[in-house]
This record gives C-alpha cells, sequence and structure tokens, in this order.
C-alpha cells in the first residue's frame, strides 16, 4: 500500500482510486491526475517558482523530456478573441495583443502572447459579465496549418506535463496572479511549438479549448478573419 499527502485545493475536483492509486479530476477542464511522484514533483516546481527560485533544472529536464514525445498539431477551426469596450471598436484589426502585456496564465509580464478561444461561449466566460456601459466584443482569427501547437489536453495522467498544467489550471482564481510556473512552462513549451492548445479553465456546462500563440508580434494580423467584422457577444 503507497500512502499520498493532499494538500488542499483552491477549487472542486473529484478523487478517485483504492488503496495503491488516487487520481483527481476537474470537472471544469476535462484533466485527470495521478497523484504520485510526478504529482509530488509538479507541486514541489509550482512552490519553487512562486518564490522565485533559481530554475529547477531537474524538473524542466523532466518536462522536456516528456515534450519530445508530443506531436505537433495544427488547429483549423475558427477562433475568437474578445475585448471588453465602452464604444464599437474600429476595425477587426483592434483584437490583437496588448503592446504592454501584464503576466497572463502562459506569459510573463512585458512579453506578448496571443490568447484565443474556439467558441464565443469560452470568451463569455474567460473575460466574466460586461459591467455598465461596457460591452464584450469577439473578433474571429484562423490559423494556417504551419501554426504548429503542442496539445496539452489529453495529457497521460500520470505524467509530470499533465500534473503541472493541473496545478496551473486550478490557480485560477489565485489572489496573487496567474502563478509564474504557467510562464515557464510556456518557455519550455516555445522551444519546439509556436504555440500550444490547453483547456480552458471556467466551463461550467461545457468544456472549450483555449489557444496561446507565442510571439505573435509580426503575424497576428495574418491570423484575423477579415472577412468576418467583430459581433457582440451574446
Amino acid at each position: 500500500m503507497t500512502d499520498y499527502v493532499l494538500r488542499a485545493q483552491t477549487v472542486k475536483y473529484a478523487l478517485t482510486g483504492g488503496n495503491s492509486r488516487a487520481t483527481l479530476g476537474a470537472p471544469y477542464t476535462g484533466r485527470s491526475v495521478d497523484v504520485g511522484p510526478s504529482y509530488a514533483s509538479a507541486s514541489e516546481w509550482l512552490a519553487a517558482c512562486s518564490i522565485s527560485a533559481p530554475v529547477q533544472s531537474q524538473f524542466e529536464s523532466m518536462f522536456a523530456a516528456e515534450l519530445q514525445f508530443a506531436l505537433a498539431v495544427s488547429f483549423a477551426q475558427p477562433l475568437f478573441r474578445g475585448r471588453l469596450l465602452a464604444s464599437p471598436p474600429g476595425s477587426s484589426l483592434d483584437f490583437g495583443p496588448s503592446p504592454k502585456a501584464g503576466r497572463g496564465r502562459y506569459n510573463w509580464e512585458g512579453t506578448s502572447a496571443l490568447y484565443l478561444c474556439d467558441s464565443i461561449a469560452g470568451v463569455v466566460r474567460e473575460l466574466g459579465s460586461t459591467g455598465p456601459g461596457v460591452e464584450l466584443w469577439c473578433q474571429e482569427f484562423s490559423l494556417p496549418s504551419s501554426v504548429m501547437l503542442f496539445d496539452g489536453r489529453g495529457l497521460a495522467c500520470s505524467s509530470l506535463t499533465a500534473a503541472t498544467f493541473w496545478l496551473v489550471e486550478q490557480q485560477r482564481d489565485h489572489d496573487r496572479g496567474p502563478p509564474a510556473l504557467g510562464a515557464r512552462i510556456a518557455d519550455l513549451v516555445k522551444l519546439n511549438f509556436d504555440g500550444m492548445i490547453v483547456p480552458g479553465v471556467r466551463a461550467t456546462d461545457a468544456l472549450y479549448s483555449n489557444v496561446i500563440v507565442f510571439e505573435p508580434e509580426t503575424s497576428w494580423k495574418t491570423f484575423v478573419a477579415t472577412s468576418m467584422s467583430p459581433r457582440r457577444a451574446g
């Protein structure tokens, strides 16, 4: 019999398994992870990143090794990006990445990334409800097949990659902002991929996916579906 210690999580999850194996499952992402050695390593990595510790080479080497077995995929379906605006957007080109990016779930402050969603409903969940005098507008995007993505959704539940993404995702409402571990694993993914696909973290009745394109400064305008005008969400 193997004993595991579970630290408190900040969001709802399901725990299943027997005496020798326990599995965490999150209904809001569809992801499952084993609570075993990889989960313990990911937890230690997360804690180290949260206190600005030096690069954790032992965990990063393990993570990079697992990435070597991942296939690069393209994303053919329409994608959407939203903005909360007090007045209608001037054009489809008003939906690019911020030139002065704050730290996001998968980018450092000052490092641009293009966050897209596979549905308008997902955009609504990500950006939340609008306030007085503000409306949510969405623009359609389309990625060419040359943009190669890491698919971070169906990962082996016993892997370090799955456990690491799980821990980043479950801190979706962290009071201190996005965990630094998310930006660090994006640094590792971008060594071999143009971006990545991850499950949305604010699903309720239906799952959705987000696509993050790395270093989009010179290319994002070519992804805009200029034949489709911006539209109000809802």
